[in-house]
Parts: structure tokens; C-alpha cells; sequence
């Protein structure tokens, strides 16, 4: 799962992320958090989201790891046409590995999303993002020094409500006093089933430069239901695909705009 060993924004891999790329203004939420794939949109100006949820990992590798964290606390604040703020605060984990048990806080992060497109006939939405991570963390569960990243949302909108998101991440990473590069593709569909109620597909992919493990896959289900037009919770399950990922990942997040 994405970003679930780090922070709301980026301790482990991208900026945030998110499934409906609808105007947040005009037509509900759009989602931001480390479970779910990138929206390209951008909050309205004067508007704020608060976003926070819980995320599961278990297996990878070959060995018999378990790790929860929470709350995923992401705060995000529309500044002006197009461009918004977001502030990842630290959340708390718990992980049993081959190591033993370990528990503390995890990276805070900053970041910003400017939109840099939006859908027009066949164009889709685009967003750049850029973040940095903050030394925050207990010393086995974070960096241990400032990290940065940015890369590239894209959404569209097709008819009947179904809408496609892919991202492209790249990310400065250290883990256990190794530096790197990540790379994070994530391509998405969501499909409506009744009225307030969608069906995601996800697949994740991770790649690294320069040291790390050696690539993950991901692919799993998910479901949005928007409680209001203001509340919206979400939840995606994923499965490993090769031997160096987690063999189940799950994500819950539940989100308000205010």
C-alpha cells in the first residue's frame, strides 16, 4: 500500500492521494489520502478538507509482518485558483516484524497541488504535486532527514459516472540509513453501482533506484459511498502481486470538506 509505512503525505512514497476527481466546490469531495490513487483536482479557495483514516499491512517479503497506523491525518486548504496546500501531520504505528515489535509516530509532510489542466472535451485534468517530508518520526519508522517528491496526477471523466486516474510519483526515500529513488506508477477505474456507491480497481506499482528492495505490485478493489455531499468514506483492499510485496493491504479513510 502506498505510503502506509510513512505518513499522510509522503513518508513513504508519493504526495497524497485520492478517487473522485469532481469539482470539490461544485460537486462533492475530491479525495486526497495515502490509500487511494491521486486526484487531479484542486480544492476552491477558502474551502478546507480534513481527511484521516487507519491503514493495514500484512506479509511481504516472505515474512510474517503486520503493521497498522493511524489516524493518516491530512489537512488540505484551498490558497487561490488552482493551487492548494496540504499538511500531512505525523500518525502513529504499530509493526511486528522479524525484528520484534516496534510503535512510535511517523514523518510529518508538507506539500502543495497546483492544477495545471482541466477536462475539456478530450483533455483530462492534470495536477503537478511537490512535497516534503519533515523528520518527525521515531527512528525506526521514518527517514531520519528531510525527503522530497513530486510528480503528476491525471483524471478523467467518461460517461455514466466512470472515471480513470493514473500518477506518476517520484520520490527521494531512506530506509534503515539506505538512500534512494521510488518511482510509483497508479492507474485506477471507478465504476458507479447505486446512486452514492462506486466500485475502484486499483494497481500500484513501485520501483527504486539506487539501493531498496526491488519492485512491488499491487491490485485490489475498492468502494466509495458518499455518506453526504460533504462526507465521503472510502475503503481499498490490495494484494501483492509478487514475492517483495505486503500479501494484503487495506485502507479506510473517511473524508470532510468544510
Amino acid at each position: 500500500m502506498r505510503l502506509l509505512r510513512g505518513s499522510c503525505i509522503a513518508a513513504s512514497v508519493g504526495l497524497m492521494a485520492g478517487i473522485c476527481a469532481a469539482d470539490v466546490f461544485e460537486s462533492g469531495i475530491a479525495l486526497e489520502d495515502p490509500d487511494f490513487t491521486r486526484s487531479a483536482s484542486v480544492l476552491t479557495p477558502g474551502r478546507l478538507q480534513l481527511e484521516m483514516g487507519f491503514g493495514f499491512a500484512y506479509g511481504g517479503g516472505g515474512a510474517s509482518t503486520r503493521s497498522w497506523t493511524l489516524p493518516e491525518a491530512l489537512v488540505r486548504v484551498g490558497v487561490v485558483e488552482g493551487l492548494e496546500l496540504q499538511l500531512g501531520a505525523p500518525s502513529w504505528e504499530w509493526r511486528r516484524d522479524e525484528h520484534g515489535r516496534h510503535e512510535g509516530a511517523t514523518d510529518a509532510a508538507v506539500g502543495a497541488k497546483l492544477q495545471l489542466l482541466e477536462q475539456d472535451g478530450w483533455i483530462p485534468d492534470v495536477a503537478a504535486l511537490g512535497f516534503i517530508t519533515l523528520p518527525t518520526a521515531t527512528d525506526s519508522l521514518g527517514a531520519n532527514s528531510v525527503q522530497a517528491g513530486g510528480g503528476v496526477g491525471v483524471s478523467y471523466d467518461f460517461a455514466h459516472g466512470i472515471e480513470f486516474d493514473a500518477d506518476f510519483i517520484v520520490s527521494s526515500q531512506r530506509i534503515e540509513g539506505e538512500n534512494f529513488t521510488e518511482f510509483e506508477l497508479v492507474l485506477s477505474a471507478s465504476f458507479p453501482i447505486v446512486d452514492g456507491l462506486d466500485l475502484v480497481a486499483e494497481y500500484t506499482g513501485q520501483f527504486r533506484s539506487g539501493g531498496g528492495d526491488g519492485p512491488e505490485h499491487f491490485l485490489g478493489p475498492g468502494l466509495s459511498y458518499d455518506i453526504t455531499e460533504r462526507i465521503v468514506l472510502d475503503c481499498v483492499v490490495g494484494f501483492g502481486l509478487n514475492d517483495l510485496s505486503d500479501d494484503v493491504v487495506v485502507g479506510v479513510l473517511l473524508s470532510v470538506l468544510f
